[in-house]
């Protein structure tokens, strides 16, 4: 059976603009906050990017022998996770761990957030740069041993309490 040029054509056509289409829809679908390198972007697992550091010492970081989440906000986006930490699952996440809120201004601060006008704190924890190169938003891990355990960049992460849960769980 022999196939005619014009159906190969329409074959190749079809094929192409159906990647197109998937590729387009995973463009429009990032954001300027999302990680440039998608695989660094929540990727499930502990230690997953770099070796194991210690945990540079932040206001509100818990003591040796329990676990912190070290939350990396912008102002924008801070009234949807002081609402999301408010919720069960955020309060349920405090009963585990020590959070810390890290925020990208030196305007008036929410209580207990921490300022990070020049990124200083967001760099000492090793925090990936989101694609607008702005302040990086998403949060680090701190396991019982003091050491950073997992970080990622994650815009929805007052959405994803639950992923965080997991991760500090894992620790």
């Amino acid at each position: 059976m022999t196939t005619s040029r014009p159906a190969l054509l329409g074959v190749w056509v079809g094929t192409t603009a159906l990647i197109g289409a998937g590729l387009l829809t995973v463009h429009l679908g990032m954001s300027g906050l999302d990680d440039p390198n998608p695989a660094h972007q929540r990727p499930g697992f502990l230690d997953a990017n770099r070796p194991r550091v210690t945990a540079p010492a932040v206001a509100g970081l818990g003591p040796p022998g329990t676990r912190s989440v070290v939350f990396f906000t912008r102002t924008d986006q801070m009234t949807g996770l002081q609402r999301a930490l408010a919720s069960s699952a955020g309060r349920a996440l405090a009963g585990v761990a020590h959070l810390v809120v890290v925020l990208d201004t030196a305007g008036p601060l929410p209580a207990g957030a921490l300022s990070d006008p020049e990124d200083l704190v967001s760099r000492s924890y090793e925090m990936r740069r989101p694609r607008d190169q702005g302040a990086p938003v998403g949060y680090a891990v701190v396991g019982p041993d003091g050491t950073i355990r997992y970080r990622t960049e994650d815009p929805q992460q007052g959405q994803h309490l639950s992923e965080v849960r997991t991760m500090v769980d894992a620790t």
